[in-house]
């Protein structure tokens, strides 16, 4: 793996890392509104896609993408139990996977369309 190479898929799995960040962390500050997780867990589908797919093929990529999020989706609830005044409930849960399951359709097209740009010399 050339050196380009391995710092585009170490960026991929850091956007990954730090938007998780985000979407675990963000609770803590304010509990997010039903639109605010439906796009946290989008972003979050649509960048674990991105990342995957330098292991495995895009359709399988953003099918486990749309699977982990939806997981993690039910760990956040978890913490969200430990926010004050923001207790687990299963509409976020949905709205989160509702998210995670559009993140995963767009990344279909996207991915192909933004790699073409990044790896067009790797």
């Amino acid at each position: 793996m050339s050196g380009r190479r391995r710092f585009v898929v170490f960026g991929r799995w850091a956007l990954v890392v730090a938007w998780a960040a985000v979407v675990y962390f963000g609770p803590a500050v304010s509990a997010p509104s039903p639109i605010a997780y439906f796009i946290e867990f989008a972003v979050l589908s649509f960048l674990l896609a991105n990342a995957l797919w330098q292991h495995m093929g895009l359709l399988t990529a953003c099918a486990v993408a749309v699977l982990v999020t939806c997981v993690l989706g039910i760990a956040d609830g978890a913490v969200s139990l430990m926010v004050p005044d923001h207790p687990f409930s299963l509409f976020d849960w949905v709205v989160g996977a509702g998210g995670a399951l559009v993140g995963g359709i767009a990344a279909h097209p996207a991915l192909r369309v933004i790699d073409s740009f990044v790896s067009s010399d790797l």
